[in-house]
């Protein structure tokens, strides 16, 4: 059997690569993978840092819906680690902004008409 944290660790690290060259959906693709590794695994923070990775590349793609609802999760786990200051810190500034626009999506099938 292999190092499957060492795997999880990669997967992030080429998700962040690909996110950081704009190739949101292979950065998804890479974390998802991360996700499932770290919930095998038992690597709470691991979740919630996959978590937050997958709500920033859902962002980037204006996919609000699943964007708030990685970050929830996200908060979840930090609130269940107890870290309170990470959660604050992890948390886009512009988190409610996504939760409302999300919202509207959800409550009237449409976006917003604000533009960001």
């Amino acid at each position: 059997m292999g190092d499957l944290a060492g795997e999880g660790n990669a997967n992030a690290n080429l998700g962040n690569a690909h996110g950081s060259l704009g190739d949101f959906s292979q950065a998804i693709h890479y974390h998802t993978q991360c996700l499932e590794i770290a919930k095998e695994v038992g690597d709470r923070a691991g979740e919630g840092r996959a978590n937050g990775n997958l709500g920033t590349c859902h962002m980037h793609l204006n996919e609000h819906v699943k964007t708030v609802a990685y970050f929830e999760a996200q908060q979840v786990m930090a609130t269940y680690l107890g870290s309170v200051v990470r959660r604050t810190k992890q948390l886009p500034p512009s988190f409610p902004s996504l939760f409302m626009r999300a919202r509207t999506r959800t409550h009237t099938g449409r976006s917003p008409s604000t533009k960001w």
